[in-house]
């Protein structure tokens, strides 16, 4: 009768036990997410185990002395890791750049001066037309959320789940799963950390920095409104524009708190890729981003279907005509050829960006070569027999090899390809 009764109880608590481990990976689930509650639920599971083979050999010496080995080695190991990441955590926060205010706000420019040593053109961030988070339209605010970072307002700045699932996905080869920033991360990224430093260990080391400096600076310093006002006022949209107020009058002619849904969904999409998604050079591939940012906010619940359906049937060619007609402007310099390769030049020979890092950049540019050139390419002073074609000048002094002006495509966009350095065949 005692034995019927001690194995309804272990019944009983076994069935307890179970229940209080469905309640906590439910909890689990709604708090770090699946993948997280995937892994807490095998750790339990397997101390479990481990706790019942204990149970089950505790009479049997040799068969209890090798599983404690197994244990202990297990244990061991798990120590090690936690070791080894405390002291990458700290190596981290030691090497962290300092938060410098100032660095989210503005920046000097970078200086290009020509081969007479007159100034050419200035690049870098501080060429913006900030905007106050109240001066944005709700549709665009909504876009970059529902697109970029749909949990926003809910985390503090590092999303624990979508970064942990992204991370699995790119270790099984998934290259689309992204790299789950956040917009926190994205916008120290923009002003503290080297974006170049995307592989290897410098990527590890530059992802967790954006994550410190995120959670522990940015949001702790800033509301979320805030943050917002960083990210659309510091980030590179195509051209030599930044921020969103100055892509909003070059790609559609009106101030960003105008934007229409259509609009503000084009421009969320740039964040990113601005030049393959630029509305004035890839209508077409605008095209198809702006479905995706429309599709995303109507999932998130943004949106109607029916304005969804709407803001898609606009051509995007039709949005990018001022009332005369013309194509607006897509924010590229009339010497981005020559630019371009300049700053190519700086980062393969010092590692340097010109558009984050303030410099001045002497250059052997000879203005009306360069200008020669592009009259060529622009069909002021050559007619082209249709826009597919592609050319790449280099003008050399002969006698000193000095680079006096580039034609590096027709039709392109800042870092586009270089047929005039970067192809390695004759044409």
């Amino acid at each position: 009768m005692k034995k019927k009764t001690t194995q309804k109880s272990n019944s009983n608590l076994t069935l307890i036990l179970l229940g209080c481990f469905l309640v906590l990976m439910i909890i689990s689930y709604f708090i770090i997410g699946w993948l997280l509650t995937v892994f807490l639920g095998v750790g339990i599971l397997i101390i479990v185990g481990l706790a019942r083979l204990l149970d089950k050999v505790k009479n049997k010496p040799k068969q209890k002395k090798i599983l404690n080995i197994i244990i202990i080695v297990i244990l061991s190991l798990g120590i090690l890791v936690m070791l080894l990441g405390i002291l990458f955590l700290t190596y981290v926060v030691i090497k962290a750049p300092k938060f410098d205010v100032n660095q989210l706000n503005e920046k000097e420019p970078s200086i290009l001066y020509d081969i007479d040593g007159n100034e050419f053109e200035r690049l870098g961030t501080e060429m913006r037309e900030k905007v106050t988070y109240d001066e944005l339209p709700e549709v665009l605010v909504d876009a970059i959320v529902a697109t970029e970072d749909s949990r926003f307002f809910q985390h503090n700045g590092f999303d624990a789940p979508r970064f942990f699932k992204a991370t699995l996905k790119q270790l099984l080869g998934d290259n689309s799963a992204g790299g789950a920033s956040t917009l926190s991360m994205q916008v120290v990224k923009n002003s503290f950390t080297d974006a170049s430093q995307d592989s290897g260990i410098k990527g590890i080391i530059r992802k967790f920095t954006d994550i410190y400096l995120a959670v522990f600076k940015l949001e702790k310093n800033y509301t979320k409104e805030e943050i917002i006002e960083f990210y659309v006022n510091n980030h590179y949209l195509g051209g030599n524009i930044y921020g969103v107020e100055e892509a909003s009058q070059a790609y559609f002619n009106k101030s960003v708190g105008e934007l229409n849904l259509s609009e503000a969904t084009i421009i969320a999409g740039m964040f990113k890729n601005p030049g393959g998604y630029s509305p004035t050079l890839h209508p077409d591939n605008a095209a198809a981003r702006r479905k995706t940012v429309l599709y995303l906010m109507r999932r998130h619940g943004y949106i109607t279907e029916e304005e969804q359906k709407l803001a898609n049937s606009i051509p995007v060619a039709s949005l990018t005509k001022d009332a005369s007609g013309n194509s607006t402007s897509n924010g590229v310099s009339p010497y981005q050829s020559y630019i371009d390769t300049v700053v190519k030049e700086l980062d393969k020979k010092y590692n340097v960006n010109p558009y984050k890092t303030s410099l001045l950049i002497y250059t052997n540019m000879d203005r009306s070569k360069q200008e020669g050139i592009n009259r060529v390419f622009n069909e002021e002073s050559y007619k082209w027999v249709d826009d597919q074609i592609q050319s790449g000048v280099s003008v050399l002094d002969s006698q000193t090899g000095k680079l006096l002006a580039v034609g590096a495509g027709r039709n392109r966009s800042v870092g586009d390809y270089n047929f005039a350095t970067d192809i390695k065949r004759q044409p």
